[in-house]
């Protein structure tokens, strides 16, 4: 049996990100508030920032932060109300975080929600 090599490009990389999600990503526009909370050695952070969304699924979202935001943390999204609605909270974790030009894109998993 012979090995093979293959290059792996950023390109190429992307579209195996694509192929392991789960629910398809839908582009959106706008912002939320987003609260990320983490456990360092020096304690428990929190902190709070603007994200600008990129993509939403049942699964997750994707969004650009100004700051990078640390890896496995919990993060909980708050959707602001319009009207006489209610406020959306969704929480999950930073499972992703890169320096773009625009500034830190993250990705973000919702946690599971089990049945009622």
């Amino acid at each position: 049996m012979q090995a093979t090599l293959r290059l792996v490009d950023e390109m190429t990389e992307k579209l195996d990100i694509d192929e392991r999600r789960r629910s398809v990503r839908h582009p959106v526009s706008g912002s939320a508030t987003a609260l990320q909370s983490s456990i360092t050695p020096e304690g428990n952070h929190k902190r709070i920032c603007s994200i600008e969304l990129l993509n939403l699924s049942d699964g997750g979202l994707g969004a650009v932060a100004t700051d990078p935001m640390d890896l496995d943390s919990n993060i909980s999204v708050i959707f602001s109300p319009h009207g006489p609605e209610s406020g959306i909270h969704l929480h999950g974790r930073v499972v992703r975080c890169a320096a773009t030009e625009r500034g830190h894109e993250i990705g973000v998993q919702f946690h599971s929600r089990s049945a009622a």
